[in-house]
């Protein structure tokens, strides 16, 4: 092997780009699994409609390589492609494959091939016969997960009636499982079928970002993991039933960061082929252009943090080329994010992308406040705009004209300060439902002690935005009971709970239930009692039903604080808003923004909801004049 030549790259044609031209391997066959994976490469133009399965897989661990014999030289690739190959691999016919790794010219030097290449992932993705979506190796019992969500699949009607039913701790039963074919509570397996579901769903091909262009643009797809094979319109579907019937969230076979990604997924690829409208479950789902799609799936993860825009152009293609915007691998990070920002500026005449909740990490490169960094996977709240069909009008339908300063850095837009933060309440933590299976005894004290304790703080936070509303005075809030009502608006940020799967006005006045209590008490000097409340709302929850979304007690105040201005009104704003900064409508925004500094430069915070103000009751064109300056 050391004596075999290394693998060269023959550049790709002049007219590859306008032919589409790409690679393609044929996987040589042999019948010893052991033997070196020896393949051919050749070029062909998607224009002529070659026959070939596109690879959909995660690289894996890039540093540990693996030598396969390619046009008889040895080129070296990752773990996880070659076990994907050699899964794929025929005992007596070739197999046509398209893997990016192999087939784009990974090197440094070859940044011009993976642009060109990448822009037309879209078509190549597109015209496959089919696309194989590689898990990796057989693990952690991934076999009877599989056959667990057949199984699914197979008792179908019976789940879908079983969940439709009224909600009740007996709804999935040992006995009312079993009579349907499924693993229960009694059965010997139900600690590994159930509890395997978790471990396949965390494997890191579910969390790239490529992944939702690659499975939506497909004819068809097949899902392989070791030697288990499923339709992937199988797998969703048994997901989609395993979810909305509520046996996945009671088994605990699922977390809730599982279930979004697996709506959105799902929202998207009906918006995609046009179709979502006539699809009830997903009309919530806002999925009409880009920043939506960025919204939606931003946890998702990328190797190069340029692709988790350049990895959703594709789905876009007649949006982004009227923004002309294109995947460059020439174009350094920051100037990426801050080219989408511009662009969705420029074309939409508003100011949605401002909405996006602003990151706590810090990046690489230095970003401008009002450029939203899409590097951040660990961000889970919720966009005020943009990710429901709910639309806010504070600055009325004007049209903004963003302009950017001679610097290159510095956004103009026309706004008026309208109000001041006077004073802010803690942050309602993000997360808190158990959302990991339970291996033993010890883990699940652990784990259940560690729910407590966010559940128990949430409450304490609960009570204090509570005391920060009942101190609120304005002519708008002159009573107690329109104090009451503000408070319950502003927690949901205004939106009806029929078009947010997330905002529920329901789970808050759950929460009302130990609050007369807890009003009386200090969190510092009697923790136990807030804990003690938490365990009641959780078992509470627990009790009234299996609603994934109800499990998932995601609203859009989660991640932010509550806030009351100087003029008296209460709002939602962003965690690191403080005292002093400011409220300001800009033309073309739906939301008002907080801002911070002088008036010469301004950091944008983020955006917030002001109840009271929503719809344009402060808003005057002519005043929102100003130049405002944000850097």
């Amino acid at each position: 092997m050391n004596e075999t030549p290394r693998f060269r790259y023959t550049p790709l044609p002049p007219n590859a780009s306008e032919q589409k031209v790409i690679r393609i391997i044929d996987l040589l066959p042999d019948s010893r699994a052991s033997s070196i994976i020896r393949c051919k490469i050749q070029l062909v133009s998607l224009h002529q409609n070659p026959a070939y399965e596109a690879l959909s897989y995660c690289w894996g661990n890039a540093a540990v390589k693996v030598p396969i014999i390619c046009n008889d030289a040895r080129l070296e690739v990752t773990t996880s492609l070659h076990s994907a190959l050699r899964r794929l691999r025929d005992s007596s016919c070739s197999r046509r494959i398209w893997a990016d790794a192999i087939c784009i010219d990974q090197r440094p030097e070859a940044v011009a091939e993976r642009t060109q290449q990448v822009q037309i992932m879209r078509h190549i993705y597109r015209n496959a016969k089919q696309v194989i979506i590689w898990l990796g190796e057989a693990y952690n019992d991934s076999h009877l997960a599989i056959s667990l969500l057949k199984k699914i699949v197979e008792v179908k009607e019976k789940l879908e009636e079983i969940g439709s039913g009224p909600p009740s701790s007996l709804r999935f039963a040992s006995d009312v499982l079993e009579n349907i074919g499924l693993p229960s509570d009694k059965s010997e397996r139900k600690n590994k079928s159930w509890v395997s579901l978790r471990p396949l769903l965390n494997r890191d091909w579910f969390r790239r970002i490529w992944i939702v262009q690659e499975v939506t643009l497909a004819a068809t797809a097949t899902v392989l993991c070791g030697q288990d094979e499923m339709l992937w319109d199988d797998f969703v579907m048994a997901m989609e039933v395993g979810i909305s019937s509520g046996v996945m969230v009671y088994q605990r076979g699922i977390d809730a960061d599982t279930v979004e990604f697996v709506n959105a997924a799902q929202a998207a690829h009906l918006q995609f082929k046009a179709s979502i409208m006539s699809s009830p479950k997903y009309q919530a789902y806002n999925f009409d252009g880009l920043l939506n799609h960025l919204l939606w799936f931003r946890r998702r993860e990328a190797i190069d943090l340029r692709d988790k825009v350049f990895a959703l152009y594709g789905l876009m293609d007649f949006e982004v080329e009227s923004m002309n915007l294109r995947a460059d691998y020439g174009v350094n990070l920051s100037e990426v994010y801050k080219e989408v920002t511009l662009a969705s500026l420029e074309v939409s005449r508003n100011l949605d992308i401002l909405s996006v909740p602003r990151s706590q990490t810090q990046l690489r490169e230095p970003l401008p406040s009002w450029v939203a960094d899409w590097s951040d996977s660990s961000n889970s709240t919720m966009s005020l705009v943009g990710q429901t069909r709910h639309c806010y009008s504070a600055s009325k339908n004007s049209e903004a004209r963003p302009k950017l300063a001679d610097d290159g850095w510095t956004l103009v837009l026309d706004g008026e300060i309208i109000d001041k933060i006077a004073k802010v309440g803690p942050i309602l933590e993000t997360k808190n439902v158990i959302t990991t299976p339970l291996s033993g005894f010890r883990e699940a004290i652990q784990d259940f002690s560690s729910v407590l304790d966010r559940l128990g703080r949430n409450q304490n936070v609960l009570k204090e935005w509570h005391h920060l509303a009942m101190e609120t005075y304005s002519p708008q809030h002159s009573t107690t009971e329109a104090i009451g009502a503000a408070l319950e608006a502003t927690l949901t940020a205004g939106i009806p709970a029929q078009l947010n799967p997330k905002a529920n006005h329901e789970d808050w006045r759950k929460n009302e239930l130990p609050r007369p209590l807890l009003n009386k008490v200090s969190f510092d000097e009697h923790p136990w009692l807030f804990k003690d409340a938490a365990f009641l709302q959780l078992f509470q929850d627990v009790a009234a039903g299996d609603n994934p979304e109800k499990k998932q007690y995601n609203t859009m105040a989660y991640g932010r604080r509550m806030a009351r201005t100087e003029k008296g009104f209460l709002a939602l704003v962003p965690s690191n808003a403080e005292m002093g900064d400011s409220i300001t409508l800009c033309k073309g925004g739906q939301t008002p923004l907080v801002l911070r500094g002088q008036k010469k430069c301004w950091e944008l915070i983020g955006d917030s909801y002001v109840h009271g103000i929503m719809n344009g009751e402060a808003f005057n064109e002519e005043s929102c004049c100003q130049d405002t300056y944000i850097a």
